[in-house]
């Protein structure tokens, strides 16, 4: 794991370096929620989206939801992707959810992902405004759900 880490780091760095900055760029936030301490998957999806031209900021694993928000606030993403590994850190990916969307009252929209969301057999509630849930999706169709949801951007 650490090895891993150690390599998308490197990778994320060269990409960023030949990257050209953009007035157009898509900001896009990965996180996770409180108590998921893996952040593989979010050093991955952080590097293929890099290399898309997508601006990145990822703040996993594990920051308070408070935090999330504040720091969403500063930033405005165009577009927030939330990252579960466990299954049981679902309920806390639901409660920072909810905490985007009450703090909020226009927010952008919301992805959640990861193999914690796979593990479920049925999500209950996925008809919230403004997330998607991504079960069982390759990567190719996690890209195509990013261009998807930031194509309308803001939710009210």
């Amino acid at each position: 794991s650490n090895a891993a880490h150690s390599l998308i780091k490197k990778i994320n760095e060269k990409v960023s370096r030949q990257k050209q900055p953009s007035t157009e760029v898509k900001k896009i936030l990965l996180c996770t929620p409180e108590g998921e301490m893996h952040s593989l998957g979010c050093m991955v999806i952080e590097s293929v989206l890099i290399s898309k031209g997508y601006s990145v900021f990822n703040i996993a694993p594990s920051v308070p939801s408070t935090s999330v928000i504040s720091f969403a606030n500063k930033i405005e993403p165009d577009l927030i992707i939330i990252s579960i590994t466990l299954t049981e850190n679902l309920h806390a990916a639901n409660r920072l959810i909810n905490e985007i969307l009450t703090t909020k009252a226009e927010h952008p929209p919301i992805l959640l992902g990861g193999a914690g969301v796979s593990s479920v057999k049925k999500i209950q509630g996925n008809k919230v405004a403004g997330v998607k849930f991504l079960k069982d999706v390759p990567l190719s169709g996690i890209l195509l759900s990013i261009k998807e949801s930031i194509k309308g951007n803001k939710v009210v």
